[in-house]
C-alpha cells in the first residue's frame, strides 16, 4: 500500500464548507443574511477570510 496520508489536525486554521437546505418559499437575501448573522456572533469563525454565504 502506497498511500499519502494527511494530518489536517497539525493546520490551526481550517476551512469547513456547510450545506443547508431551505425551503423554497423561503427569500434568498433572508436565509443569507441569517448565515451572515450566525457568522458574525461565532467567535471561531474568522474575520479574514470572511465566510462566503450563497445559494445554489
Amino acid at each position: 500500500m502506497n498511500t499519502t496520508i494527511i494530518n489536517y489536525t497539525a493546520n490551526q486554521i481550517r476551512r469547513i464548507d456547510y450545506t443547508f437546505t431551505v425551503s423554497k418559499n423561503t427569500d434568498p437575501e433572508a436565509a443569507i443574511r441569517v448565515m451572515n448573522s450566525v457568522f458574525e456572533k461565532n467567535e471561531m469563525v474568522l474575520k479574514d477570510p470572511s465566510p462566503l454565504a450563497t445559494i445554489s
